[in-house]
């Protein structure tokens, strides 16, 4: 009897240890399983999030600020990816104003320094037309004053060659770029 009891006892026992068992793996595996999809979760929205940021340090805005795709998250994850999504709608705007305004810089630096050869090439012109204006007139105006004074001074000879001096320079005036030969010298 004594046996037979202890016999029992060592059944229930086993029974009892290998229900614990079960019991205990099957515990586990719950807590495992609900523990993952706790982890998952919190966690899978902030990897999401760290990705986008990922893809805005590449300045993939477009993929950056597309939709997360997660859906029921905690509401802090969801208010890090609506902030995030502000962040990046705001970033992408002023890269394209600064675009915009660096092109709008260029163009104008463009036009300035065409403006200035435009001004340093109407001075050039300019001056050149002032020298090749001044230096005949003024060369002429000299040769027909003394052409004068000669003549008021009845110095025949002086007059004489001050008008021949102003044709020997008229026909060097008319002659310029042109090859002279030595007779006509």
């Amino acid at each position: 009897m004594i046996t037979q009891r202890i016999d029992t006892c060592i059944r229930d026992w086993r029974w009892k240890e290998a229900v614990f068992l079960v019991l205990g793996v099957v515990i586990c595996i719950a807590a495992y399983w609900g523990g993952k999809r706790l982890v998952d979760h919190l966690s899978l929205p902030i990897i999401a999030l760290t990705e986008r940021a990922h893809q805005v340090i590449q300045q993939n805005y477009e993929e950056a600020s597309g939709p997360s795709g997660l859906k029921n998250t905690c509401t802090e994850t969801i208010m890090l990816t609506e902030a995030f999504d502000q962040m990046v709608g705001t970033i992408r705007k002023q890269m394209e104003e600064l675009k915009k305004k660096m092109e709008m810089s260029r163009k104008l630096y463009d036009l300035e320094i065409e403006h200035m050869q435009t001004k340093m090439t109407l001075y050039r012109t300019e001056t050149c037309l002032m020298q090749s204006l001044l230096s005949p007139h003024f060369l002429f105006n000299c040769l027909t004053t003394l052409s004068s004074l000669a003549f008021i001074e009845e110095a025949h000879q002086t007059e004489e060659y001050s008008i021949r001096l102003a044709k020997y320079f008229r026909q060097l005036l008319d002659r310029i770029g042109k090859t002279i030969t030595v007779e006509e010298e």
